[in-house]
């Protein structure tokens, strides 16, 4: 294992060599400048020296690597070049060339030598600087393939939402097909064959369930942040505070809430601006009272009311489904639920902290079906500690027994601040092949059923470098959930710990406002919350006013 990888590279590009680096060497810990010679090198050392050249036609990135190999040094060069198109996906690509001695000494310095005209600044130029990005990281994923023998499934694409690049070539070059997306996304950023046909799936679906995508920034959702919850899972970070708190201070939290709900319902009625969808999210919602529940939803009938595409609440913990706490979504619109087992074994809820067993799981669905809700998602986590393929196999199993309308699978992130992160090095969990071989099985089951994967995201720090996949039956798809992960439409987050963002029309640059996350410092908070919010709401409701 590579323990220390020494670093020469233009400081604008750092950081995204370093996350490169990272997916394949994980733990290596990284050194700025190079041994003093080649013979300094280490047995379990790596050198890395990049360099790219822009001229107005080109651009042009070199990635030179040693590392001792059998006690002798070993260098490999690998140089990738793009020209300059007009626009960015529409660069030219040149073939890689690569190159292995054990004679040339390492590059001095990095580099980055700009020839073209002064105004070509990376520094300033988005452009120029995202095309230097794909091309370094494109010789620069080469080269660490060619010494560690492996490549990364999703290739160059490290970022969270891998799909959003695709509606972005359709968007430009029009519709195009599955095939072609495929195709594109193995050539220019080195996708597997597996993740590539997935991606460009989802893509094509997305604009199926949403016909309208590339037209929903003339409208909102809204998003509910309730940050209470029975227990706190280990794997989580989203605000969940005990139900202790929420004894002491639920009713002037959702006093504050409420007043966010009025202002932000009075500014999109002056401004005849539509809401989509309606998410209550958390935290976990369900962990209201049904008179709280009923507050909460009466407010959001009232002051935001329309013909919602979907009216969803996340009731992600079993042992908060009540059939009063059901009665009251069913009694408002609620249309879509999450009834979320995350794994069907004792041991493994114990563990992470769930409060209930896999029976009582099976039971609260029941009573959600019963009480008529249209659409049922259940999630399940694969990669939890301790569990293996068989396990997952059974939890998988167990929940497409209950006929849910969606499911998704996640995969384990070692999330920062969260409890199986801190305990890391203890837990045994899946290595980059049992989690490939445990999502190819559950992908396998989920479509078995009639669910058929409509949307995607990834994490960092995520077991074998994998994803999140929401598979819905035809007609099932959380219209919320594509609305949000292609970042396709302003979503305005109210309450504990929500994160607006602003999705400007036409433009679609994106900007966001985070709420106070703890409830107490919500609440006192709340007079600035809504000043600020109010001047941001309005901003983006006059800018979605003049596009249509």
């Amino acid at each position: 294992m590579t323990a220390r990888v020494w670093l020469r590279v233009d400081p604008l590009f750092t950081a995204d060599v370093k996350l490169l680096v990272s997916l394949f060497l994980p733990g290596a810990q990284f050194t700025s400048g190079a041994p003093a010679t080649d013979a300094a090198l280490a047995q379990d050392e790596l050198a890395i020296v990049a360099s790219i050249v822009c001229t107005a036609a080109d651009v042009c990135a070199t990635v030179t690597l040693r590392e001792m190999v059998n006690g002798l040094s070993a260098l490999r060069e690998t140089t990738r070049k793009l020209s300059r198109g007009e626009r960015i996906g529409q660069s030219e690509q040149r073939p890689l060339t690569s190159s292995v001695t054990s004679e040339t000494p390492l590059p001095s310095t990095s580099s980055v030598t700009v020839e073209t005209l002064r105004s070509d600044d990376p520094h300033t130029d988005r452009k120029l600087r995202v095309l230097m990005k794909r091309a370094l990281r494109f010789a620069l994923h080469e080269a660490l393939a060619a010494t560690t023998g492996r490549r990364l499934t999703w290739g160059l694409l490290t970022g969270v939402r891998p799909v959003k690049l695709l509606h972005e070539w359709q968007r430009q070059a029009g519709q195009k097909s599955e095939e072609a997306l495929r195709e594109r996304l193995q050539r220019e950023y080195l996708v597997s064959p597996e993740r590539a046909a997935l991606a460009a799936e989802i893509a094509v679906r997305e604009r199926a369930a949403v016909p309208d995508l590339e037209t929903l920034d003339r409208e909102v959702s809204i998003y509910i942040g309730i940050p209470f919850c029975p227990t706190h899972c280990a794997y989580c970070t989203f605000p969940a505070y005990s139900m202790v708190d929420k004894a002491r201070y639920a009713f002037t939290f959702l006093d504050a809430l409420l007043q966010e709900i009025k202002m932000v319902g009075r500014v999109l009625r002056e401004k005849r601006v539509g809401v989509t969808t309606v998410y209550v999210g958390g935290g976990t919602p369900s962990s209201l009272r049904p008179d709280e529940m009923r507050r909460l939803f009466d407010a959001l009938r009232t002051e935001v009311g329309g013909a919602w595409r979907e009216f969803c609440v996340e009731a992600g913990r079993a042992d908060t489904i009540t059939p009063d706490r059901v009665a009251a979504m069913a009694e408002y619109g609620v249309d879509r639920v999450s009834v979320n087992p995350q794994s069907y074994h004792h041991r493994t809820l114990r563990m992470m902290g769930r409060g209930h067993s896999p029976e009582i799981i099976d039971r609260r669905f029941a009573l959600v079906r019963e009480a008529g809700i249209r659409n049922i998602n259940m999630d399940l986590i694969l990669g939890l500690p301790g569990e293996t393929g068989d396990d997952v196999a059974y939890s998988v199993e167990r929940t497409l027994a209950l006929d849910p309308d969606s499911v998704t699978l996640h995969t384990l992130s070692f999330k920062r601040s969260s409890e199986v992160t801190e305990k890391r090095e203890s837990l045994v969990v899946p290595d980059d092949e049992a989690m490939l071989l445990m999502m190819r099985a559950a992908d396998h089951a989920v479509r078995s059923a009639g669910l058929l994967p409509y949307y995607l995201y990834r994490q960092r720090d995520i077991l074998g470098n994998l994803e999140n996949v929401g598979y819905a039956k035809p007609g099932f798809e959380g219209i919320y959930n594509i609305a949000i992960i292609e970042e396709a439409q302003t979503i305005i987050a109210l309450g504990g710990g929500a994160a607006s963002k602003w999705v400007e029309p036409v433009t679609r640059r994106i900007t966001r406002h985070d709420n106070p996350r703890e409830p107490l410092a919500y609440v006192n908070a709340i007079e600035r919350v809504l000043a600020v919010k109010e001047r941001a709401l309005i901003r983006i409701c006059e800018q979605i006013g003049a596009a249509h």
